[in-house]
């Protein structure tokens, strides 16, 4: 999770551990960038979220159990019931948009989707009320975005008419995205760098999909991602480093999924795992398989090395004029089944990448490219 370094002087100040501002935060968070890239997305809804149901929420979710702690969905459900005796008005928003939006829809906050509570993107299919207020309330992301939101707004508040210049604090959403179907296999990642994409991976780079190893559908696809960035956010986004997530269609069409800041989670993998008890579970598993994975780390290492290398090439090759010009964009897929291992050795190999290529993007920020004023 990203953490505010100060959060008494948030404006204008790095994210540690990332390179990540305040200002790039904002920029990223789905309000922000939703009503110019609309077209392009599922159609949503945005509720504010008023003050009362926002620490009616805290409250709740501070007394509900996550599911890794033994959380039941009896549990879950009885918390979101009385929620809803809580905040009914906001229950009629909720099944008013989902009406609007034909009668299912997937719910997030400012950046983050409960995808921790739900057992994936499929889980997030929600039909009413009642199940939005339960995945949000057993979601540690959403609680983190509650608190994110938070601090950002004890950050000085520097809008447009202050004394400074950025942003103005956020205001906390609750965000309805009508219900489609992606594919898992057709969801990606892509890094931009300096307002061009350097690096293109699975969204989950955990599991492996037979039907990606095939080398001309990854030049399809990669070329698809990168003509669909250079039409849409090449020119016109405000920020030159960011990350794009998009599904591409059986015919090619993509479409826009999330917008994400820059940060050490940008790593799907990192994302895989939302916290650092995660993270420790996943090292200690790993330990266990050390004499199979012995065998396989090497041979990933230098997929990662070879990848970095490409993909620190394509970060500062001069633009590219065509789809020809994205043979130095590499494409990173799972390769092989992960005979078990956690994370597998290509997850590991992904993660790899892109922490390398978080890192070229920390130096072209620290470059000063001139393009963003954070």
């Amino acid at each position: 999770m990203v953490e505010l370094e100060n959060p008494e002087a948030a404006y204008g100040q790095t994210i540690d551990p990332s390179p990540m501002t305040a200002n790039a935060l904002l920029q990223c968070q789905f309000p922000a960038w939703y009503e110019r890239y609309a077209q392009l997305a599922p159609p949503s809804v945005v509720i504010p979220l008023e003050e009362r149901a926002v620490e009616a929420l805290r409250a709740a979710s501070s007394e509900t159990s996550r599911p890794g702690d033994g959380a039941s969905c009896f549990d879950c459900a009885a918390a979101a019931a009385a929620l809803a005796a809580r905040l009914p008005h906001l229950c009629a928003q909720i099944d008013a948009a989902i009406a609007r939006l034909g009668g299912a829809v997937a719910p997030k906050l400012n950046w983050s989707s409960p995808t921790d509570a739900s057992g994936g993107p499929a889980g997030l299919r929600c039909g009413d009320a009642a199940a939005v207020l339960r995945l949000l309330l057993a979601s540690s992301r959403v609680a983190y975005d509650l608190e994110l939101v938070s601090t950002l707004q004890g950050g000085g508040g520097r809008g447009a008419g202050g004394a400074g210049s950025g942003p103005s604090p956020p205001a906390p959403r609750l965000v309805l995205r009508r219900w489609e179907e992606f594919s898992p296999a057709r969801e990606f990642r892509v890094f931009v760098s300096g307002h061009r994409p350097v690096a293109v991976c699975q969204r989950d780079p955990q599991r492996f999909h037979p039907e990606l190893q095939d080398a001309l559908l990854q030049r399809r696809l990669r070329d698809a991602v990168c003509a669909f960035h250079e039409r849409h956010f090449a020119s016109g986004f405000s920020r030159g480093h960011y990350a794009l997530d998009v599904h591409v269609g059986p015919c090619g069409a993509v479409r826009l999924i999330d917008v994400n800041p820059i940060a050490e989670s940008d790593s799907p993998v990192a994302n895989s795992s939302a916290n650092s008890q995660q993270q420790q579970q996943q090292q200690q598993q790993q330990q266990q398989h050390e004499g199979q994975q012995d065998q396989q780390e090497p041979q990933a290492e230098q997929h990662a090395a070879a990848a970095a290398a490409a993909a620190g090439a394509a970060a500062r090759a001069p633009s590219p004029a065509g789809a020809s010009g994205w043979e130095g964009v590499p494409l990173l897929v799972v390769d092989a089944p992960s005979a078990g291992l956690t994370p597998p050795p290509d997850a590991l190999r992904a993660e790899a990448v892109m922490g390398e290529l978080i890192r070229l993007m920390r130096e072209g920020s620290d470059g000063g490219s001139g393009d963003e004023s954070d």
